[in-house]
């Protein structure tokens, strides 16, 4: 507050009678650039955590409620807002608040601290200019705007930024890859090792040339015979620039479900009208590399198998008639009484692991 103290020191602007000065709403009052809101915090290392403080003076006559702030993402917050009142009470506002943040007197100065995480900035080594924007009650600046300039530098960059497999075999598991460069062409930068391999998953790295430029491939293994359901685990490396060093984490995400399933697992015909027929596609697939079914029959159980009858075909079969895909087509006849659709596909295979799958089928008729 001490740099607002000194400013209360000075000639207020707020119109006292003839000749005053206009009022002008909230002014900055430490502008460090031509642009009053504009601050330039340059080129930073990737992962810090930026704040610069503008100090406002209200030259209104009348108080002024600074209602809520909006950024362009977690990346930039409000983190503080105060004023010193005329009896030297520092007053604090709610810098999350949606709704009223602060009300600042005439001629104070209010202290409007905000921060820039370069960790939730999407892109790196790009200039960036994140955008604040006040609401207040002020009629002449009801939209105060403060512009923050930032290039965050990273010594590498990560393509994907993470390693989804989506839907993998309990028995076999599944692998995947990224790949890392530098963050600028021609960078001396190098990777060094894994720091942390994963607590489940096992990982390598390859050193490649593609187009000219060394990649870093990033490999990773998740085992088979884990529980069924989500997976997450992570894997941390470590490179290095001459005495910069930098952590790079791929995070590794996947659901871990049967070697043979039917996507989507929920068949949702939708809403239909009365009299009106249905129908709903969906896949079966073998997961596990190598691995082919063949259906022998496909039926919809219960009551409403006497409105269905499900058409199914292998892509690609092989000289058996086997595939490790298969194309489903549930077709729901003009005869479905009104009311909720919630039935179950039932498909028999010949695999003596998996001799039945099966997955709902949902919807409603009107």
């Amino acid at each position: 507050m001490r740099i607002a103290r000194l400013l209360l020191a000075l000639p207020t602007l707020v119109p006292t009678g003839c000749g005053a000065e206009p009022a002008a709403g909230l002014v900055v009052a430490n502008p460090t650039d031509e642009r009053p809101g504009y601050h330039d915090f340059g080129r930073v290392a990737w992962g810090a955590v930026l704040r610069h403080t503008f100090l406002l003076r209200n030259t209104d006559r009348e108080p002024v409620e600074i209602v809520n702030a909006q950024g362009p993402c977690k990346c930039t917050r409000v983190t503080g807002i105060e004023y010193e009142s005329a009896s030297g009470e520092v007053v604090r506002g709610d810098p999350r608040a949606r709704d009223g943040m602060i009300v600042v007197p005439p001629g104070r100065v209010v202290e409007l601290t905000l921060e820039v995480d370069t960790r939730k900035l999407g892109r790196a080594n790009v200039d960036t200019l994140e955008i604040v924007r006040l609401l207040t009650t002020s009629p002449n600046t009801p939209f105060p705007t403060f512009e923050l300039h930032v290039l965050a530098e990273r010594l590498f960059q990560v393509s994907p930024g993470t390693i989804a497999l989506d839907d993998i075999p309990v028995s076999a598991g599944a692998a995947g890859f990224v790949d890392i460069v530098t963050g600028r062409a021609g960078s001396a930068a190098r990777i060094d090792a894994i720091v942390e391999p994963g607590a489940t998953v096992t990982s390598r790295i390859e050193e490649l040339f593609l187009g000219g430029e060394r990649v870093w491939r990033v490999h990773v293994e998740v085992p088979g015979g884990l529980e069924r359901g989500p997976f997450h685990d992570r894997v941390v490396v470590e490179g290095s620039k001459d005495e910069t060093r930098e952590e790079i984490e791929i995070a590794v995400f996947a659901r871990v479900v049967d070697d043979v399933v039917v996507q989507p697992e929920r068949l949702v015909v939708g809403v239909l009208r009365a009299g009106q027929p249905g129908r709903v596609e969906a896949e079966l697939k073998a997961l596990v590399p190598g691995m082919r079914v063949g259906i022998e029959q496909a039926t919809v159980a219960g009551a409403l198998g006497e409105h269905a009858h499900v058409e199914y075909e292998a892509v690609g079969p092989d000289g058996v008639g086997r595939s490790d895909r298969w194309r489903l087509v549930v077709h729901l006849d003009a005869g479905l009484p009104p009311g909720r659709i919630d039935g179950e596909l039932l498909l028999s295979l010949d695999d003596s692991q998996y001799p039945e799958v099966r997955a709902q089928v949902l919807g409603n008729v009107r």
